[in-house]
């Protein structure tokens, strides 16, 4: 039987682009932002473009927000990107107000324009995988589209630094969970390579 997997519809951009990668490797995958839709799925995926605060809000209007931190600690499979990585933390520079899931400690400040270093951070670079990765990847290079990071590594989690002006926390990777301030789906070969290794991992 296959596995429920579910896209959270909440208001940011690059939902279909994960959808159409997601179909590609084989996972059949539904957009939803219903209660039950996100309570029954075995995989959860927190897609990324946009606003802090917007997606944040989104959440919170929907009533998703305990939802989605019921799934992760419970170590359901979930895959998070771009901004959906940067929710599952304290908060933003960008949205003082707002505050974040509270999964990791940490939070995220602003790229500072400096000379040969624009902001936002956009384009490729490398990203150190987890063993598990390593061997699936063609090469290390990521694609990126951010203007805000973190240089938190929790102790729970392999995470990954990446350079850009300094180090910032590009990956998180713990069971059932794999989260990238970079976009896989965008990435080309080896962002296909990293997603269809990471669904082979999940346990249900």
């Amino acid at each position: 039987m296959q596995k429920k997997t579910c896209i959270v519809h909440y208001n940011v951009g690059n939902i279909r682009s994960i959808q159409k990668t997601c179909q590609y490797l084989g996972h059949s995958c539904e957009i939803s932002k219903e209660k039950k839709t996100i309570e029954a799925a075995d995989l959860l995926i927190l897609p990324g473009q946009g606003a802090f605060k917007t997606a944040k809000q989104s959440l919170d209007v929907y009533g998703l927000s305990d939802l989605i931190k019921a799934h992760i600690d419970a170590k359901k499979p979930t895959l998070a990107v771009c901004i959906g990585f940067q929710l599952l933390f304290e908060g933003s520079d960008e949205a003082p107000d707002e505050s974040g899931l509270n999964l990791f400690q940490g939070s995220f400040k602003q790229f500072k324009p400096k000379q040969g270093f624009p902001v936002p951070h956009m384009g490729w670079n490398s990203v150190s995988l987890p063993d598990p990765f390593k061997k699936q990847c063609p090469d290390d290079l990521f694609y990126f589209v951010h203007s805000y990071y973190t240089q938190a590594n929790p102790e729970t989690c392999f995470s990954s630094n990446t350079h850009y002006q300094h180090p910032f926390t590009s990956l998180l990777y713990r069971q059932n969970l794999l989260a990238t301030q970079f976009h896989p789906e965008k990435s080309g070969q080896t962002g296909l390579a990293l997603l269809n290794a990471f669904f082979k991992t999940l346990e249900y």
